[in-house]
Order: structure tokens, then C-alpha cells, then sequence
């Protein structure tokens, strides 16, 4: 399983770096649900996916500085309470890339 997830990013990779144009990203900004704005260029984006098992928690950042997108994956055993080890997982990120 490791060696086709390997090769898929390597893919992913390979035609990333063949673009000819690289893409701009914006700040992106938001309303809250109190009317203020909420930047959105350092936000954490993951998905959450069942598997047999247990879930499977995918996080994706984005660095502005380098052009460059980060993903980490996780597993969470079955049985274990998913809100709180997802919980975990977020806090990990956020300590990791500030």
C-alpha cells in the first residue's frame, strides 16, 4: 500500500513540475459568523475518511513562502473516539508548521 501511495505522489510531483505556468495563490478572506475577517492563507484543510479499521485523516497545507503544498497522514485504530484524536492530529500540525 505504501509503494502505490509513493508512486502516486511521485506522479502528482512529476506533472506538478512540468506546468508551464506556475499558478498564483491570494489570500483568501472571509466573513466569520460575527462579521469579522478571517485570513485564510494559513489554514489547515483535512479530510477525514473511513476505512476498514478505523478513519483515515488526511491534513493538507499550502506554504506561500515556497509554492509548495504539505500532506500528512494519519491513522486512527477503530474504537478509538475519532473528534478527539482528530483533535490531537490538528494541535500536531499547528505545533509543527505554526
Amino acid at each position: 500500500m505504501n509503494f502505490l501511495k509513493r508512486l502516486v505522489i511521485k506522479w502528482v510531483r512529476e506533472d506538478s513540475n512540468d506546468l508551464a505556468e506556475p499558478m498564483k495563490m491570494s489570500t483568501v478572506r472571509s466573513r466569520d459568523s460575527l462579521g469579522s475577517m478571517v485570513e485564510m492563507d494559513r489554514a489547515i484543510n483535512f479530510q477525514v475518511l473511513p476505512a476498514t479499521g478505523g478513519a483515515v485523516v488526511q491534513i493538507r497545507r499550502y506554504d506561500h513562502k515556497k509554492d509548495d503544498h504539505h500532506y500528512s497522514t494519519y491513522v486512527i485504530p477503530e474504537g478509538n473516539d475519532i473528534a478527539k484524536e482528530v483533535g490531537h492530529i490538528v494541535s500536531l500540525e499547528i505545533l509543527k508548521h505554526g
